[in-house]
């Protein structure tokens, strides 16, 4: 039996689309870099920064963060939102 395997947004700084298409959510980090503002990162299934939200997470200032995910299931895509703060964000998803 093979090994499961993820794939991965690699280190994206503004928002952007992740991935079009039925995936599975796997983990999502984020570092914020900023020294007073905090970070926010909002996760969609969709192709656009509008719709469902699958998460959403809040970094503070000179801090990092990650949520594992578990497998959530995005139907139509996975787009991510970042604004605030400055943040170095990867998705991994499969």
């Amino acid at each position: 039996m093979g090994q499961p395997s993820c794939r991965t947004s690699g280190n994206i700084s503004a928002s952007a689309l992740i991935f079009s298409g039925r995936t599975r959510l796997v983990s999502l980090h984020c570092a914020n870099a900023h020294a007073s503002n905090a970070s926010t990162i909002t996760l969609y299934d969709n192709t656009a920064g509008s719709g469902t939200i699958v998460a959403t997470m809040v970094v503070p200032a000179a801090d990092c963060r990650e949520f594992d995910m578990h497998g959530v299931i995005c139907s139509t895509g996975l787009y991510a939102t970042i604004s605030g703060g400055t943040a170095s964000v990867t998705v991994e998803f499969a």
